[in-house]
């Protein structure tokens, strides 16, 4: 959302774009044969069942996510558009900062600047699902395991009053945990409740939270974008007079 907005589209167009976006494409990794080199087709065809396990001098290696992120790439292209990469995020339309997680310290990364679309994968490149991306030597995650709720960063920048919107979960019950997506949502869960809570101690009395009730909507519930919205836009409106 702030990627794209921050790259000069309405709420409008984002809303439209969000709605009508093939999301389960994003967590499939099979790319259009055209765009396939040719190597690559013919080990496909020689060998149609591909278990992703690799080998090299120390030994076999598994991939890093259930999927390599082409999907997501093309996904976030098809609604971002063509980019340059930038020498800094303060050159769009409204400064942009883009929260990841170094998976080697956990520590948050912000990215200020670089191939936008690079950028926005990182920082929703959710660990154990999604491959991680390499920047500036760094492996990065979603930033959300560093900070869920970056409070913070928006200060940093600046903001004298600062609209923060919490979307983080409560834990699943047990019986609601029955798949690997599952799974991993739950461990996201705990990771970030903690510094969300640290990041609302920094919210002063002239700043916002709004807090949608997103219940019955899961980390990869995709057909529910719609419902999604329409709780956020009653939580907003519930503060409207602020």
């Amino acid at each position: 959302v702030g990627g794209l907005y921050s790259s000069g589209k309405s709420a409008a167009e984002i809303e439209q774009l969000f709605i009508k976006a093939n999301w389960n494409s994003g967590y499939v990794d099979d790319l259009p044969r055209s765009r396939i080199p040719n190597r690559r087709k013919r080990h496909d065809d020689l060998y149609p069942i591909q278990l992703g396990i690799g080998f090299d001098a120390d030994g076999f290696k598994l991939p890093k996510g259930i999927f390599q992120g082409q999907g997501m790439r093309r996904l976030i292209e098809s609604m971002l558009g063509s980019y340059p990469v930038l020498k800094s995020f303060d050159d769009l339309s409204v400064s942009y900062r883009a929260v990841a997680a170094d998976l080697e310290t956990g520590e948050q990364i912000v990215l200020d600047r670089g191939d936008l679309a690079t950028a926005m994968q990182a920082s929703m490149s959710l660990p154990g699902i999604l491959r991680p991306i390499e920047i500036d030597g760094r492996v990065l995650v979603d930033g959300g395991i560093a900070n869920n709720l970056p409070v913070s960063v928006a200060k940093d920048l600046g903001a004298d009053i600062v609209i923060a919107v919490d979307i983080g979960s409560l834990p699943l019950p047990a019986k609601d945990i029955d798949n690997t997506f599952d799974v991993l949502g739950q461990l996201s869960n705990f990771l970030t409740f903690e510094n969300q809570q640290r990041a609302r101690a920094l919210l002063s009395e002239a700043d916002l939270l709004i807090k949608p009730n997103l219940d019955g909507i899961t980390l990869t519930d995709f057909s529910s974008t719609e419902k999604g919205i329409q709780a956020g836009y009653a939580a907003a409106n519930v503060q409207s007079d602020k």
